[in-house]
């Protein structure tokens, strides 16, 4: 079963006490999983004596480049590489190869990957850079490798947050603390330009906070606990700077969060406020 793990973190009430003994193993591909949802998600599998294991691809690859394999699972890692899969961490400035554990741009190579966009040359040179002779891929990920092999996504490159100072912010590690919070079910975090600015330069990040049933009548204690959990273990310029609580996060198709859609979400709120604010 290959889910995005939004599908699997149902509610408690809602699943079985036991999962059944038919299924032989469970995998995640599709979009990084945060650590709480691994974590909810084992508890309950451990009752069958499993564990889910997070895969990585992309369209333009193969269906699987990396996978963790049952008995051989790390935690947050995608696994290593699959086949002939190669791989390459560049520095994102520098295009410096990268050694273990230093994050970096995402380069593939393998025997299946694509030779490029159908009548789009121009898209198809962007994904490409030849290293040694060696063609590679483009994920457009930031990722790292440790000392043994595993390899781990930290964020999408295109969902970095640039701040007006020029500091990047991960999303996800934001999204990884907060999620922590007893009263959080699910968050994502985007860019979001400050209100003040009419020309803005750069972003600051926004949590879309959904929380349990029991907590959506105390906002304003935990938007506090929030701040406070955040401030306290993250850089001071890798904070969220407002916060939103939302009944459910907008999903694609393939029922991941869709980040377009709450930047859209965020574009109406500013446009709804500066009509209020002029009024």
């Amino acid at each position: 079963v290959g889910v995005p793990s939004q599908m699997l973190c149902f509610d408690e009430d809602k699943r079985l006490d036991t999962p059944p003994k038919y299924i032989k193993s469970v995998s995640v591909g599709g979009t990084k999983m945060l650590l709480s949802h691994e974590r909810k998600i084992n508890a309950h599998l451990e009752k069958i004596g499993l564990k889910v294991t997070q895969g990585y691809s992309l369209s333009e690859l193969t269906p699987a480049s990396y996978t963790n394999m049952p008995g051989f699972i790390k935690e947050q890692s995608v696994g290593k590489a699959i086949g002939d899969t190669k791989g390459l961490i560049l520095d994102k400035d520098t295009e410096e190869i990268l050694g273990p554990n230093k994050i970096g741009l995402l380069y593939v190579n393998s025997e299946t990957q694509f030779d490029g966009y159908y009548k789009n040359e121009e898209a198809s040179k962007d994904m490409f850079k030849t290293i040694d002779n060696i063609k590679y891929v483009n994920t457009g990920d930031y990722a790292y490798y440790d000392e043994d092999g595993y390899y781990f996504i930290a964020d999408r490159a295109k969902e970095m947050i640039i701040r007006p100072d020029g500091h990047n912010v991960f999303p996800s590690e934001i999204e990884e603390l907060i999620s922590t919070h007893y009263a959080v079910k699910d968050c994502a975090v985007v860019g979001v330009p400050y209100p003040n600015y009419e020309e803005p330069q750069g972003e600051y990040p926004k949590a879309h906070v959904v929380l349990d049933d029991l907590y959506k009548n105390k906002t304003e204690q935990i938007e506090f606990e929030l701040r406070k959990l955040c401030n306290e273990n993250l850089p001071e310029r890798d904070v969220a700077y407002f916060y939103k609580f939302d009944d459910q996060l907008p999903l694609t198709p393939v029922l991941k969060v869709d980040k377009i859609k709450l930047r859209e979400m965020d574009k109406e709120d500013a446009t709804k406020t500066k009509k209020l604010i002029k009024k």
